[in-house]
């Protein structure tokens, strides 16, 4: 008996054969043939696709095994009258938490992801040329005056009470169904140093360098410096902001301008804003966004202060018309805080505002409020109260320099 094995075409033949001795015949037994499995062959091109997350299309792409995607061009996300949302960047996974590395070798099927800055809107840079707009006349924009605007991030709503407790406590009172409570309600009763706070442990939470400090700290952890303890709360409401010593305090905020965080707009930003970035004489409206105060403002005769309503108080963001930037609320619902001294504005006056205030130490708040009359609640008028003033009209927005 003998084994013969042949091999070929990846198959093993096995013969058994058997010999008889008294003829020399051969029996064959068995015969059996064993494959080997095929292999699959390993992909050479893998496909990218790009999630935008509500934005504008992004043609997927084939990408040759370790080869590089490129990077689109960036998509747009709700545009109107040329105003989008903010594009962040491209993320490698669905939680945005890591920026995709463009560099890097494609070794599998890929999906990268948009990042938006969803609730703001893209403002471009803006210069004034130092024609005094007239329509309504503005303390800002005024004759000889030359200013460049940074182009920046702004929060197309009031800041509201659901954003600012995420970071902040309210000091001598909160939020009540008197004047408006809810998440969607901007929030009040919010001092500037509280406003200035509040920016910079937003900024500190969204990774971000804080525009504003006290001395030479940031930190989130020194926020105790600028409590003021014994003049508005203590117990549960103490770690608030203000500074320890009112006293000695009242000009010490410094203002990054180059750091990318959230700030309070200057009055000249705001104003510009409100204007719908309209910096000309021409097609200027009164209000922000109309010249029919009911479109787009809450104020006196439409928020019930006139005693016959129940909504004598502030109403939910983003209820009534935005304006040409797509921003809301600029006009009526709450008054918001400027980052400027008040004081008469010269032509050599910085886009920051003059260096001290004409009187005490009071700040710029601009828009008008719930419960005021059609006057302050126009896109030129001025007002201006102490940085520790807090009020159930009184709240702000932010901004940030766009990166």
């Amino acid at each position: 008996m003998y084994l013969d094995m042949c091999m070929g075409g990846g198959a093993a033949l096995l013969s058994v054969s058997c010999s008889n001795s008294s003829d020399g015949g051969t029996i064959p037994i068995t015969t059996q043939t064993a494959t080997t499995p095929a292999q699959n062959p390993t992909p050479t091109t893998f496909t990218v696709t790009f999630d935008t997350d509500g934005g504008s299309e992004v043609a997927a792409q084939t990408v040759n095994k370790n080869g590089k995607a490129a990077k689109p061009a960036d998509p747009t996300k709700d545009v109107v009258n040329g105003i989008s949302v903010p594009f962040l960047g491209w993320y490698s996974d669905s939680a945005k938490t890591t920026p995709f590395n463009f560099d890097a070798a494609i070794t599998a099927t890929t999906t990268i992801y948009a990042k938006w800055l969803d609730g703001f809107r893209s403002v471009p840079a803006k210069a004034f040329s130092g024609t005094a707009i007239t329509t309504p006349t503005s303390s800002v924009f005024i004759a000889s005056r030359n200013l460049s605007l940074p182009a920046i991030y702004a929060c197309d709503h009031e800041v509201t009470q659901g954003e600012y407790e995420t970071y902040c406590k309210y000091g001598d009172n909160a939020p009540s169904d008197t004047y408006g409570k809810g998440t969607s309600h901007p929030a009040y009763y919010v001092s500037w140093y509280d406003a200035i706070v509040y920016c910079n442990l937003k900024s500190k939470a969204d990774g971000l360098t804080p525009c504003y400090k006290l001395g030479t700290s940031t930190d989130a952890a020194d926020v105790t410096k600028w409590t003021d303890v014994g003049k508005h709360g203590e117990g549960a409401n103490a770690k608030y902001c203000g500074p320890a010593d009112v006293d000695d305090n009242w000009n010490a905020i410094e203002f990054d301008t180059t750091a990318n965080g959230w700030r309070l707009p200057t009055d000249a930003e705001w104003e510009m804003l409100a204007r719908g970035g309209n910096l000309a004489n021409t097609n200027q409206t009164t209000y922000s966004g109309s010249n029919t105060i009911g479109d787009v403002a809450w104020y006196r005769e439409n928020s019930g202060d006139n005693g016959t309503s129940t909504n004598q108080k502030t109403h939910q963001v983003k209820g009534k018309t935005k304006n040409g930037l797509n921003l809301y609320d600029m006009s009526g619902n709450v008054w918001e805080w400027c980052w400027d001294f008040n004081n008469t504005i010269a032509s050599d006056t910085p886009w920051t505002g003059p260096a001290t205030a004409s009187a005490g130490n009071n700040r710029v708040y601009r828009g008008g409020s719930w419960e005021d009359a059609t006057d302050p609640c126009t896109v030129a008028f001025r007002s201006d109260d102490s940085p520790i003033s807090r009020f159930g009209y009184l709240g702000f927005r932010v901004v940030r320099n766009a990166q």
